[in-house]
């Protein structure tokens, strides 16, 4: 989605992955962490397309050989992190300045000759495995690059981070470590939409009405009535789309009704784990979306203020689609597409549980516990802007027709509905 323009507006984790801090509108933008520590493989360290400074890793790397890439890395927009990897290592001893929670995020690539299987590895974290099957060819295809978070509490100065093969070779190009905080995890933004059917949402979600497209030329009308936002009296919430006529305020007659509502005015978070369970709509040109705006967005407009997009599905498409947008160094708005995600057939109409984690520098994002997407800062290209660290609101909406997905076929049945389990965020503070 995209906010509209002058509107009011796989891999296997083990355990969740908890994100870092709750903080609120009118707070700083810096990161709390300070600057990451960033080391790339060799014995030379590099200042990256994005003017960023990489140690040389020799200080780090437990053993494994630095090896050239025979041709150019794709899936990445900072090819200066991938001219080297290195190759039959062990893992890393990573200096860490306090205990505390850490993103490290592992820079790794699959090389243009090898094919799914062939090259398999899983990350443990003294001793114990954290992530398990990575298989870079598998996920992204050969001669492409990976970024790959590694969420770490560590009670110490280092962090023990290994590489376990299982098939073939690990490849990693690159290594960062960024400090999130000292406090313990905790529930910072919780609402499992109890409550009698028909009712509405309780006082801290903000209905954003009207029509005029919102920046993608929407053909619906967002209302606050409970005919399109509603409990439905089985613990979820039912944003239901209708094909019915409606003049809105701008004089204009529109064909369909839904509903918009967000966190705007009671929270927000910077960093964290925000999960959903929801099942989806299967009609033609509908566009259920699950996502975040910056804050600041009504002083700053967007692309500025930075958005992302935890879940969208363009139907009939039946591919789950994540990303970000921002604005490059000229505030034009880019879109980056973190990963595609296609359900299977016989499942797109059931529950889903779908969650992103934000640690300072990375996204990843994930449907029903397997890792489909991510993207780094430093994979960036140095035109974009990175405009993800500080606060955004939630947003729940059902878009009805627009530039993407296109307009519902004719015969599409209506209504039409997305069901919400639960949403929750997750964070330090």
């Amino acid at each position: 989605m995209r906010v509209a323009a002058l509107a009011v507006l796989v891999l296997t984790v083990a355990g969740p992955l908890a994100g870092c801090g709750l903080t609120h509108s009118g707070s700083s933008t810096a990161r709390p962490s300070g600057p990451a520590e960033r080391w790339v493989a060799g014995s030379v360290g590099i200042t990256d397309s994005r003017g960023t400074t990489w140690q040389p890793d020799v200080s780090v790397a437990q053993g494994g050989q630095v090896t050239t890439p025979g041709s150019a890395v794709a899936g990445t927009g900072n090819p200066a992190l991938y001219r080297k990897a290195r190759v039959g290592g062990q893992g890393y001893e990573l200096p860490v300045a306090r205990p505390g929670t850490y993103a490290v995020v592992l820079h790794v690539l699959a090389p243009q000759d090898v094919r799914a299987g062939q090259n398999v590895f899983d990350i443990t974290v003294d001793g114990r495995t954290v992530i398990s099957a990575i298989d870079v060819a598998a996920r992204v295809g050969a001669g492409h690059a990976l970024a790959v978070l590694v969420p770490v509490t560590e009670t110490g100065d280092s962090i023990d981070l290994g590489l376990r093969v299982r098939h073939g070779e690990a490849r990693v190009s690159a290594v960062s470590v960024a400090f999130e905080s000292t406090a313990a995890a905790r529930t910072t933004f919780a609402d499992d939409f109890t409550g009698p059917a028909g009712a509405t949402v309780d006082s801290r979600w903000t209905f954003e009405t009207g029509g005029g497209g919102w920046g993608n030329n929407e053909l619906g009308v967002y209302t606050s009535s409970t005919r399109n936002v509603s409990l439905d009296g089985k613990g979820n919430l039912a944003i239901t789309a209708r094909r019915e006529n409606i003049r809105d305020t701008d004089g204009k007659t529109y064909q369909y009704t839904s509903g918009r509502l967000t966190t705007k005015r009671s929270f927000d978070l910077r960093y964290g784990h925000v999960e959903t369970r929801l099942k989806l709509p299967t009609g033609g040109g509908l566009l259920p979306a699950f996502w975040a705006v910056g804050s600041n967005v009504d002083n700053v407009g967007w692309p500025v203020s930075g958005e992302i997009d935890m879940l969208e599905l363009p139907a009939p498409d039946g591919s789950i689609y994540a990303s970000i947008h921002g604005p490059t160094q000229s505030d034009a708005a880019y879109a980056h597409v973190a990963g595609i995600y296609p359900l299977p057939p016989e499942s797109v109409a059931g529950f889903h549980t779908f969650a992103m984690d934000w640690y300072p520098g990375v996204f990843q994002f994930s449907v029903d516990g397997m890792v489909y997407g991510s993207v780094s800062e430093d994979d960036m290209p140095s035109g974009q802007t990175w405009v993800f660290d500080h606060p955004y609101y939630l947003i729940f909406n059902l878009a009805v027709g627009g530039n993407w997905p296109g307009s519902p076929p004719a015969g599409t049945p209506f209504p039409q509905q997305m069901v919400v389990d639960y949403v929750r965020v997750t964070g330090h503070n």
